[in-house]
């Protein structure tokens, strides 16, 4: 998704005339088409595929590998390589070329319009998928951040949309052509950053509590009953919450709190309230199975 984003803005600025149209740059089915048309549908693509993940692993308790995962994902990417291919053969007045007299590459409307139509059914689909998930209240937050994303996404087509229309004549206006540029940079880092920042920054700086939120969170999911699905690619993870009165108690735990033994168990000497374990009954574990799926980034 990241590198998606950032060959985008390389296509945005030969599109938008930030760099000078010469010799090599001059090719504008390779900067429009194949990069940055190529990429901002690849960028939506992958928002969609990591929405379906999700989709995947907790609606239909199926695992993220497998016919059921690649089978979406090629379909994606096939669409997108038969619009821009369909672009590039185009005979007659094609769709992308260049105009020499003012060094730019000048796009049509139908190839306009086919793009943002694209992008804007993915985010139609995510749309779907996020209300599917919407039992789902604690595990992740990418409801939140879906919506964020979703948000961007269509403020995006809209004023390019906009654009288009209202001032047909804004690529020979260099300040209209900067704020599209910024406002695509702007878009597509917030939406990674949505998603890595929280875990990111809690991890580094509060590794155990954020590890321990996490997994008092599964337990209290709506759909808790949806990780007994998943065991042959989850690990278990035995969590254990006490109070704890004096010292010895700590000499007891097989592993110091927030240690994790790979291959093993995960014990944790909490002072939760407690909800989890009221002062003075033995503590138990409590069993849980974590997800480790790969999302696409």
């Amino acid at each position: 998704m990241y590198l998606s984003g950032i060959i985008w803005y390389i296509g945005d600025m030969v599109t938008n005339g930030h760099i000078n149209a010469v010799g090599f740059w001059q090719n504008c089915k390779l900067w429009v088409i194949w990069v940055r048309a190529f990429f901002v549908c690849s960028y939506a693509a992958a928002i969609l595929m990591r929405a379906y993940t999700i989709d995947l692993i907790f609606a239909q308790g199926k695992k993220d590998r497998g016919l059921p995962f690649y089978i979406p994902m090629a379909a994606l990417f096939t669409i997108i390589f038969v619009i821009c291919t369909s672009a590039h053969a185009a005979g007659g007045e094609s769709p992308v070329h260049f105009i020499s007299r003012v060094q730019m590459c000048s796009i049509s409307l139908y190839f306009l319009y086919i793009g943002m139509a694209f992008v804007w059914i993915s985010l139609t689909a995510c749309r779907f998928i996020i209300w599917r998930l919407r039992e789902i209240y604690s595990l992740f937050s990418e409801i939140g951040e879906f919506l964020i994303i979703l948000f961007l996404g269509i403020s995006n087509i809209l004023h390019t949309a906009l654009f288009t229309r209202l001032v047909p004549y804004y690529p020979l206006n260099i300040g209209y052509r900067a704020m599209s540029a910024i406002i695509d940079t702007c878009i597509t880092n917030i939406s990674v950053w949505i998603i890595l920042f929280t875990p990111v920054f809690r991890s580094i700086f509060y590794r155990r509590v954020y590890l321990e939120d996490w997994l008092l969170q599964l337990e209290s999911d709506r759909i808790a009953s949806v990780y007994k699905k998943v065991d042959e690619y989850s690990e278990s993870v035995s969590v254990r919450f006490s109070h704890q009165d004096d010292t010895a108690d700590e000499k007891e735990l097989p592993a110091q709190p927030g240690e994790l033994e790979l291959g093993g168990q995960l014990n944790i000497q909490s002072d939760l309230p407690s909800r989890c374990t009221e002062r003075g009954t033995p503590s138990h574990p409590i069993k849980f199975h974590a997800i480790t799926s790969r999302l696409p980034q």
